[in-house]
């Protein structure tokens, strides 16, 4: 991405780390709310742009939730009214989302040690739990 914003692909490129050790924890809601609120409803609501959100299933989540609230009270808007104005969005193929989940194919056990993930071919009633 940095090279794509060095060449001009990316007109912008701002970025949101929760896990750099030694510093604070920064989101993507948090560069929504603090730097990029006016940009994104200018984009969305006065140029039918588009929005691209790519992460895991939960910041997701976070992310709509921050974009309907700024979304809303830019433009006065109620709970339902929002709704139906990203359900606009997704209908119009504006919205997009690329979202993954984290699943763990093994048991933890008390201690927190992870234990051996169960051969998935093997019947169900000779597993051991």
């Amino acid at each position: 991405m940095l090279e794509m914003a060095r060449k001009g692909v990316l007109h912008e490129l701002h970025t949101a780390y929760s896990r750099l050790p030694g510093q604070p924890k920064v989101y993507v809601q948090d560069i929504l709310q603090q730097q990029l609120a006016d940009q994104v409803l200018h984009v969305l609501h006065q140029e039918q742009g588009h929005l691209y959100v790519c992460g895991d299933v939960r910041m997701a989540r976070d992310v709509a939730h921050t974009l309907k609230q700024l979304v809303a009270a830019r433009l006065s808007l109620s709970e339902e009214q929002v709704e139906d104005y990203f359900f606009q969005l997704k209908s119009q193929k504006r919205y997009h989302e690329d979202i993954f989940s984290a699943v763990f194919p093994y048991k933890m056990k008390k201690d927190g040690a992870a234990g051996q993930p169960s051969d998935p071919r093997a019947p169900t009633a000779h597993r051991r739990r």
